[in-house]
């Protein structure tokens, strides 16, 4: 191809457009021939895993646009919210338990609802810190990173901290509409 006429002048590697000392990156430029995936993609035997239009190669399960301090930061601040979330919605079911007789009322039981679903929530959120969690959770068994429903012979861990993550968060918000509404009515009348 490089000495047939359909070749464009301009991009012949010749002296006068490329000099001999200078130091030129296209001239330099190597193609993939190694059939090995490149940074941030990793090799994947399994067709459902690999990248859009790069067949063996999928994303890797370590987001690459950030850093391992970074990385670590945002894992502090969901440890340090979930837990604090957690431990104050423990303080409140264990306030509803102590007075159970009293606090099982309709619009008082409303606020034990919601909070039960908040705490159940919190548990999703830290199901990501028992070790070898969040690899199990968020990674597939080759290192790539899990899109869509888990397939037939990896674990439903993914499903599980979603069931509690997002049926209880909705649950709560639906409870807490159930609460305004109480609390409407209650003012109202």
């Amino acid at each position: 191809l490089y000495n047939t006429s359909f070749f464009p002048d301009f991009l012949k590697c010749n002296e006068s457009v490329f000099p001999s000392k200078c130091n030129n990156d296209v001239r330099e430029m190597k193609f993939n021939l190694t059939g090995q995936c490149l940074q941030p993609l990793v090799s994947t035997m399994d067709p459902s895993n690999s990248y859009k239009d790069i067949e063996g190669c999928g994303l890797e399960c370590k987001d690459p646009l950030y850093t391992d301090d970074e990385h670590r930061q945002i894992r502090k601040l969901i440890g340090w919210c979930a837990s604090v979330s957690l431990v104050l919605h423990l303080f409140a079911i264990f306030t509803f338990t102590i007075d159970w007789h009293n606090g099982n009322k309709y619009p008082a039981l409303i606020i034990f609802y919601v909070n039960v679903c908040y705490m159940i929530s919190c548990i999703g959120w830290l199901a990501q810190f028992i070790p070898g969690g969040r690899n199990d959770i968020v990674c597939r068994f080759d290192n790539t990173l899990k899109q869509g429903e888990p397939s037939g012979g990896e674990n439903l861990s993914c499903i599980l901290v979603f069931i509690l993550v997002y049926y209880f968060l909705m649950a709560a918000v639906c409870w807490f509409v159930i609460f305004t509404y109480a609390w409407h009515m209650s003012f109202k009348a």
